[in-house]
């Protein structure tokens, strides 16, 4: 019974954080295909239309948190027009996102946040497509987009105060206020388009991408702080609630100790 209710308490710990992950894939005279981690549409022999997530994960522990999504694809091939018929189109489109209200515990008070981070975002050299990913920590954000095309090669950058590079490691240790709830957000997207025609492909639309992020916290004296994860309103419920009958489980056993004594 008691591990049972230590179970409820942990999960409503946990609660507060979200991770979802999406794909979508269509094609002119196909059906529209969306699912949660992958997407294929065969639009020809050998040919196809598809997107992919490989998994989200989120994580809060003493060392801090750390947070990813390792590989996004989307890939956008039409289907090839019937004579005398227009262009015909196709998108590919991979999504995945992570939120959580995290605090750091103590009063309110001015320390230094530590972030790892990783964001690698590749186009493809045909018709345009868009990457992009964003981070928030608190007041602290980064936004990194790609775009590539057929007269421009592929560029991708970052701009903002958590300091990201794209298809490259970023270390930064910033100053934080400390004690106080904060939102955390991760977010990274995929999108590509292509049309075709009787004289074949117009280019190839494609992306990949992945997020990699870890941080943690310090005081001034830059010893470490502990971060956890804020319960949504339902799981402060439910986090009473079980210290409730846990309370009334310890009293009824000591109850019945008495009584044997």
């Amino acid at each position: 019974m008691t591990r049972l209710i230590l179970g409820l308490l942990l999960s409503a710990l946990l609660a507060g954080a979200t991770v979802i992950t999406n794909t979508t894939c269509t094609a002119t005279g196909f059906a529209t295909v969306s699912n949660p981690s992958s997407c294929s549409i065969t639009v020809g022999t050998g040919v196809t239309t598809n997107a992919s997530v490989s998994g989200g994960f989120f994580a809060v522990n003493i060392t801090g948190v750390s947070a990813s999504f390792p590989n996004l694809q989307a890939q956008a091939i039409p289907p090839l027009p019937a004579l005398n018929q227009p262009p015909t189109q196709a998108t590919a489109s991979a999504n995945g996102s992570i939120s959580a209200e995290l605090a750091t515990g103590g009063p309110v008070r001015p320390g230094y946040i530590a972030i790892a981070e990783e964001v690698f975002l590749s186009t493809g050299l045909g018709a345009p497509s868009t990457d992009t990913a964003d981070i928030t920590i608190g007041s602290l954000s980064t936004t990194c987009s790609g775009v590539g095309g057929l007269v421009n090669p592929p560029v991708a950058t970052c701009s903002g105060t958590l300091g990201a590079l794209n298809g490259g490691p970023a270390f930064t240790k910033l100053p934080f206020t400390l004690g106080e709830p904060f939102l955390f957000s991760a977010d990274i997207s995929l999108l590509g388009s292509l049309s075709s025609t009787l004289l074949g492909l117009d280019g190839n639309s494609s992306g990949n991408g992945s997020l990699l992020l870890g941080f943690s916290f310090s005081d001034i004296n830059n010893s470490p702080v502990q971060v956890y994860a804020v319960p949504e309103p339902k799981s402060w419920a439910l986090l009473l609630a079980g210290s409730f009958v846990l309370a009334g489980w310890s009293f009824a056993r000591l109850s019945q100790k008495v009584r044997r004594m």
